[in-house]
């Protein structure tokens, strides 16, 4: 019966009567109502209608991405870097397997731990050139609730095999996300991402600042790259090559805006 259309346009049309009452009835109210009341309840209705607005989605028109050369890469100086870092995971199947608490054991002995072999193979691959280029001061590690100790693992690496600046190095809980494998780890790393590049810029150029962004869960990635959506933000992709032998490759993108021709 709901569904009949005389019996859902009667409905309609009875609620709009009282509705359209019951709103006079109101005017009136606030008509017979003093100067200073009217006043107070029209600010009450504009503040409540800016509050309930709805919030326009933010979108980046004619940002696209453009690869950036190695040789164009290798000229910039990067003196700052932010990364994801993904939970450990032991890739070598032909060996015996090896856990983080082994590399801990590692570098509690002085020894450079295998981490050639572990999802953390690239991005220390990475920090390390840039320590030997003698150009990286700080580094921002975005970690989640499974991967935190593997950022421990990599600052106690840097700064006891490296022999980085310990202070110089984000990397606790105020930069970990928590479940890394559910939508809102994309928002929730963007919003650290983010974050941590304005750090960043606050003592460095933006083109000092390399943003990793092969580490983390896919999720996490998205969530990097969308931070990096700025113009003149540099990105690293590095590439894990397994066959015929393991090797890792690095990609470069910047966002620039592009100005279509008229």
């Amino acid at each position: 019966m709901r569904n009949h259309p005389f019996i859902s346009g009667t409905f309609l049309f009875l609620s709009g009567i009282f509705a359209t009452h019951a709103i006079e009835q109101l005017i009136e109210s606030i008509k017979a109502l003093p100067n200073w009341a009217s006043f107070i309840i029209a600010i009450i209705l504009g503040l409540f209608s800016w509050l309930t607005r709805p919030k326009p989605k933010v979108v980046v028109k004619n940002v696209i991405p453009r690869e950036l050369s190695l040789t164009r890469h290798r000229q910039i100086r990067r003196r700052a870097l932010v990364g994801i870092v993904s939970p450990f995971k032991w890739h070598d199947k032909t060996s015996p397997p090896k856990t983080l608490k082994d590399l801990n054991d590692d570098i509690q002995k002085g020894a450079t731990p295998n981490f050639g072999q572990t999802s953390l193979g690239p991005i220390i691959q990475v920090i390390d050139e840039y320590i030997d280029n003698n150009d990286l001061e700080s580094i921002w590690l975005i970690s989640s609730d499974k991967s935190i100790g593997c950022t421990k693992t990599i600052r106690d690496y840097l700064v006891k095999i490296r022999n980085f600046a310990p202070e110089n190095i984000a990397y606790d809980d105020k930069w970990s996300i928590g479940d890394a494998f559910i939508k809102e780890a994309v928002d929730e790393t963007r919003e650290l991402f983010a974050s941590a590049h304005n750090e960043a810029l606050k003592k460095y150029k933006s083109n000092e600042i390399i943003s990793e962004v092969t580490g983390g869960t896919k999720a996490m990635t998205i969530g990097a790259v969308l931070a990096c959506m700025n113009p003149e933000t540099d990105i690293q992709y590095t590439a894990i090559i397994r066959k015929p032998k393991t090797k890792l490759d690095s990609i470069f993108y910047r966002f620039e805006v592009n100005v279509p021709n008229k």
